[in-house]
């Protein structure tokens, strides 16, 4: 592969595996089948040349197309001299794109974030004041981790579908809850951190965690992981 296209190829598939979680080895290949059903969406994506192949990944991954790879030969002719490809202005722009596609993502581990550090300083410094701080602190990590929880799934769904991640919910609250509570006594008993402090940087951590969780299991996802097929999805 010519040093422009492994060079393009290489940097957008690293971003894209670690941002959405799908490995693909040529993101900047214009071959592509394409199912009748998908067209719609494709035809109202904005963008062109590389942008447009990039934006169409980005939302393929959002829309759950689940993406199949299949190996070619291909040849070059003057080891693709005439490609259009412009490697540090084109880039810029596929490393925008990839960017401004994250935040449908990562939107739902930032509001886990601000619910968990929120209802955790409210529960630690005012509604839980005078009890032990093992307790006090035990208690807050617990119903943040509940809240913020709840907030998340509000957020991704709308509606909370309780029938569905009911006993997945409850694993990963009990997960995060044990996490968060030895975090915040590691960090304001070994290092002397304020508490309020040291559930700042816990919950940082975590929602970092979180966002891979979801982004690479989708334990909280109505759909197999990385979807189906194209044109074998159900729509509507």
């Amino acid at each position: 592969m010519p040093p422009k296209s492994r060079f393009g190829n290489r940097l957008t598939s690293f971003l894209f595996k670690a941002l959405y979680g799908a490995e693909i080895g040529d993101t900047q290949t214009g071959l592509r089948g394409i199912s009748k059903q998908e067209l719609g969406w494709l035809l109202a994506l904005k963008g062109e040349r590389f942008e447009y192949e990039m934006n169409m990944l980005i939302y393929a991954r959002k829309m759950n197309v689940k993406i199949r790879e299949v190996p070619i030969r291909t040849i070059y002719f003057n080891r693709n001299e005439g490609t259009h490809y412009r490697p540090v202005k084109d880039s810029l722009k596929i490393f925008r794109k990839i960017i401004s596609g994250l935040f449908y993502y990562a939107f739902p581990a930032l509001i886990f974030l601000i619910a968990d550090m929120l209802s955790f300083s409210l529960l630690y410094r005012y509604v839980l004041a005078g009890i032990p701080h093992v307790w006090k602190v035990l208690a807050a990590t617990a119903a943040s981790q509940v809240v913020a929880f709840a907030a998340f799934l509000m957020v991704k769904y709308r509606l909370l579908k309780w029938k569905h991640f009911l006993v997945r919910y409850l694993m990963a609250c009990l997960l995060f809850i044990t996490a968060s509570f030895l975090l915040v006594e590691a960090g304001s008993g070994l290092l002397q951190f304020d508490p309020v402090l040291a559930k700042t940087i816990a919950s940082l951590f975590l929602a970092l965690f979180f966002y891979q969780l979801q982004l690479h299991w989708g334990i909280f996802s109505g759909y197999p992981e990385y979807g189906q097929l194209a044109g074998e999805r159900r729509h509507g």
